[in-house]
């Protein structure tokens, strides 16, 4: 059973290349729209002076939003699927912290299914922001 949902709220990005996985995920994760999502980031990319994808942008949105970061030791690590398998019963979203090559990538996970433009189910999970304490 796949729980990969292919998932595109950016109507402009017809061939899935903007590099706005933060954004996506926020969209998801807090049901808004992609210009609503990207404004909210925007606040904090502008006051850090980086791009609204960056850690130093989705960190103190997310800290702000009352979320809480649950990083997963080096011997904890699993994948994007197995989290979402894990939280398969829960409506509560997550936003999952993955590593792409040198790169970082987040990902919506909520109801055992995540949701994204690609199927990056089978990447490593460094940590994931949820909704208070979910240890």
């Amino acid at each position: 059973m796949s729980r990969y949902v292919y998932y595109q709220p950016n109507d402009k990005d017809l061939k899935d290349e903007v590099g706005d996985c933060a954004i996506r995920a926020v969209c998801k994760a807090f049901d808004m729209d992609w210009l609503t999502a990207f404004d909210s980031l925007c606040v904090y990319a502008r006051k850090n002076q980086c791009l609204p994808n960056q850690e130093k942008a989705t960190k103190p949105f997310f800290e702000d939003a009352g979320w809480h970061y649950t990083s997963m030791g080096r011997g904890k690590r699993i994948t994007v699927a197995d989290l979402a398998k894990t939280f398969a019963l829960s409506d509560s979203p997550k936003i999952a912290h993955v590593r792409v090559g040198y790169r970082t990538h987040l990902v919506t996970i909520q109801g055992g299914k995540y949701y994204d433009t690609w199927d990056c189910g089978n990447k490593l999970i460094y940590g994931y922001w949820s909704q208070g304490e979910d240890v």
